[in-house]
């Protein structure tokens, strides 16, 4: 969708741009993203949540104009990178940059050309294409087609209705549902969109049969599949055609079935997106949500969910390790930003307690929520110091069961119950949070559970949540 602002110079919608891309700080009120989260001021930042601003003044702000086209290409593309901490060598940046001249048609000699000497529309092309390599959902505008020929006016309106067509995701231009992947460690699609269909289980069996309602499968970004649990059967349903788009090769040559394409998603998906028409069949039936859960004493684990996800900040971190009680954690608690989440992927454990210490580290300015289960916490319990030195904004909640439940969850899998080493009885959380100079406190009525999470959330430093939940028996898968 393009969204035009207009004004007479001087009228502010210049400045109305430049606040919605955190180059300058709004005066009074804050600016939200489509996703619910607050815009944190500073370009890194606002480039890190998505948002980018093509200057109108190429020449003083826009270009670096001794540098080369790949130089200027890659300025912006190392503040991106540094969400990921990954890097790219000169001659990767330099192959990055020659897509970018295919795809916008810059006329150029060579990416190595000084973009001093190129024509102005296609300065501003180069300029795109910086901006273009931060991979914003947002990309705002400032008089893109200023001091540029009518030729070259053309062909800028032209590339700004391609970008906003490819603002439609695949998912609505197929209408296609959407799965997360089993064992997911990030969010890759909005929980709370119209075409979420759910979480795939990390069990063959159980996997192949949510497919078999479909006759393609698409695969981007994760392995085929992950499980947590042996089973035997086909990995997906006889008949169902399986592509998969990934830039780990390991991870495409070690694919049992389907067809594999190794590509870097954003580059294969803006090519298939090209290919692609839109379809015309119904939008899936939409996720049936569950009812909000009962205040009960002892405490559900899913109203502690339900709980989080009602008082939570809107930019708030959920990092997640309560095996026990994930699924009560996908009905309750839906994430809804691509940086919002973050858990193992592999289903160990020790994982997420010091990974919120790091995630804190990287995001001050947001509030980080730890999800814990009591079992997992003990694996790496000392990480509470080092939120405690820093004066970190973590929230730890951890549901308190008294036992390693999703290991007797597993005993009644593979029929071997009551096998020892599963019950926690005596650990003392909250005491052993203070021991490290960290705030804690013991939760055990549902009344009682609001007024701390609020508590919490709001506190400048770390704090434990210790909450006693239900023992009931749980399952799985």
């Amino acid at each position: 969708m393009i969204v035009g602002v207009a004004g007479l110079s001087g009228s502010g919608h210049q400045d109305a741009l430049a606040v919605a891309a955190g180059a300058l700080r709004p005066e009074r009120g804050r600016v939200m993203l489509p996703d619910g989260t607050q815009l944190r001021p500073g370009l890194r930042n606002a480039i890190r949540q998505g948002i980018a601003l093509v200057p109108g003044d190429r020449q003083r702000i826009g270009l670096m104009l001794d540098k080369s086209l790949w130089e200027n290409v890659a300025q912006v593309r190392a503040v991106a990178l540094r969400r990921s901490g990954s890097f790219l060598r000169a001659s990767q940046l330099r192959a990055r940059a020659r897509v970018h001249v295919e795809r916008l048609g810059i006329r150029t000699s060579s990416v190595d050309q000084e973009v001093r000497y190129l024509s102005g529309g296609n300065q501003q092309k180069v300029v795109f294409a910086r901006w273009l390599e931060a991979e914003p959902s947002v990309l705002l505008l400032d008089d893109p087609t200023r001091g540029i020929d009518v030729g070259a006016r053309a062909e800028i309106y032209a590339l700004m209705r391609n970008l906003a067509e490819q603002g439609m995701t695949l998912a609505e231009r197929t209408r296609a549902a959407v799965w997360a992947s089993p064992m997911s460690g990030r969010c890759s699609f909005p929980e709370d969109h119209a075409q979420f269909a759910g979480f795939l289980p990390p069990v063959r069996s159980l996997l192949a049969a949510k497919l078999a309602a479909y006759d393609v499968v698409l695969v981007l970004g994760a392995p085929i599949f992950t499980y947590h649990v042996q089973s035997v059967g086909p990995i997906v349903p006889a008949g169902v055609q399986l592509y998969q788009i990934i830039d780990d090769p390991e991870a495409a040559a070690w694919s049992p079935v389907g067809t594999s394409l190794l590509a870097t998603l954003r580059l294969g998906l803006s090519h298939l997106l090209e290919l692609v028409p839109p379809a015309s069949r119904p939008v899936p039936v939409p996720l049936k949500r569950l009812a909000v859960p009962e205040k009960l004493d002892p405490i559900p684990p899913a109203f502690v969910m339900h709980s989080i996800a009602q008082l939570m900040p809107a930019d708030a971190v959920i990092v997640e390790e309560a095996p026990s009680h994930r699924n009560d954690l996908h009905d309750y608690l839906p994430i809804r930003q691509r940086d919002g989440f973050y858990t193992g992927a592999s289903g160990g454990l020790g994982y997420s307690l010091p990974a919120a210490v790091g995630i804190a580290l990287a995001e001050p300015a947001r509030r980080i929520i730890c999800v814990l289960g009591d079992g997992s916490s003990m694996y790496s319990i000392q990480a509470l110091w080092n939120a405690v030195q820093h004066h970190l904004p973590i929230t730890f909640v951890i549901l308190n069961n008294q036992e390693y439940a999703a290991l007797k969850s597993f005993g009644r899998v593979f029929n071997t119950p009551n096998f020892p080493g599963a019950d926690l009885p005596g650990i003392d959380i909250p005491a052993i949070a203070r021991g490290y100079g960290c705030p804690a406190v013991c939760i055990e009525r549902s009344s009682d559970l609001a007024a701390a999470l609020s508590e919490a959330f709001a506190s400048a430093g770390p704090v434990v949540v210790d909450v006693i939940v239900d023992r009931a028996p749980i399952i799985l898968y």
